[in-house]
């Protein structure tokens, strides 16, 4: 379940993504840095609002969820 605030979530952080895909699996993708290249990279998991993000070319990740949302135990482990 990808939500609108999820997609600009990621495209906000400088991902090139026009959907996600929430199978728990890492989906490298382009980036605003490097618009040819595959250096960002995101996991959207089904049933979570978790996503979490990065960009191996600066090293930044960043774990990105609705305001005032609490992970669960599994959520956690699961990331």
């Amino acid at each position: 379940m990808i939500t609108n605030t999820q997609l600009a979530a990621a495209q906000n952080f400088g991902l090139l993504v026009e959907h996600l895909f929430t199978d728990g699996e890492v989906h490298r993708v382009a980036t605003q840095l490097k618009p040819k290249g595959k250096n960002g990279w995101y996991i959207a998991f089904a049933g979570s609002p978790v996503l979490v993000m990065g960009d191996w070319q600066t090293g930044i990740t960043e774990t990105w969820k609705p305001d005032n949302y609490q992970q669960s135990q599994q959520e956690r482990i699961d990331i």
